[in-house]
């Protein structure tokens, strides 16, 4: 017999539907334990536990290529994420980033330039740990300095050039407005 037993009152409605092996896979499996018990899931309050967790649930702007013979970032190379394209202004202080019109949300719902100003915003104005130490690490230290544009463009301004344009700060998990600031309350759209 277990010595952990399920509660009784558990919520129906969270329970998981059971899948059937075609939508699951076949294969290996991947188990991930670490010694960290997660205070927080949400990715601009990062842990180790967390930041691992993150990469999983939520996408970057960008991210640095991986040297496949090694498995390390290289950080030269910047690879799009979220954003397919960015311009970068003569003088490197303005930033266009273009956003990928098929990104989706987990629940279907779109990726838009709006979720990347709120998800900056929050680190800045919440003072979030890892996720305003990424993004003040690249210059971005003020809300006025971003700016959407449209629904899939976004703008940063530098306030004076900065030698690695494309440091930390765009590797920032961007998470959505709606579910993040309760809107939705994570329901789905559905």
């Amino acid at each position: 017999m277990s010595a952990f037993v399920a509660p009784v009152n558990a919520q129906i409605a969270f329970e998981p539907k059971a899948l059937t092996p075609d939508q699951v896979g076949s294969g290996p499996r991947l188990i991930y334990l670490h010694n960290e018990y997660p205070a927080t899931l949400d990715p601009q309050n990062t842990s180790a536990f967390v930041g691992q967790m993150a990469m999983e649930l939520f996408d970057t702007l960008v991210t640095y290529a991986i040297d496949p013979t090694t498995g390390i970032a290289d950080q030269t190379k910047v690879v799009p994420r979220l954003a397919t394209s960015w311009d970068i202004s003569a003088d490197t202080k303005v930033l266009t980033f273009h956003l990928d019109p098929a990104a989706k949300f987990w629940d279907g719902s779109p990726v838009t330039a709006t979720d990347v100003y709120w998800s900056i915003e929050r680190a800045l104005v919440g003072r979030m740990g890892w996720g305003t130490t990424q993004i003040e690490t690249g210059g971005i230290l003020n809300v006025n300095q971003l700016k959407v544009i449209d629904a899939q463009t976004f703008q940063v301004k530098l306030s004076r050039r900065y030698g690695p344009l494309f440091t930390a700060q765009f590797c920032f998990y961007v998470a959505d407005r709606d579910v993040e600031g309760g809107l939705r309350g994570g329901a789905s759209k559905e």
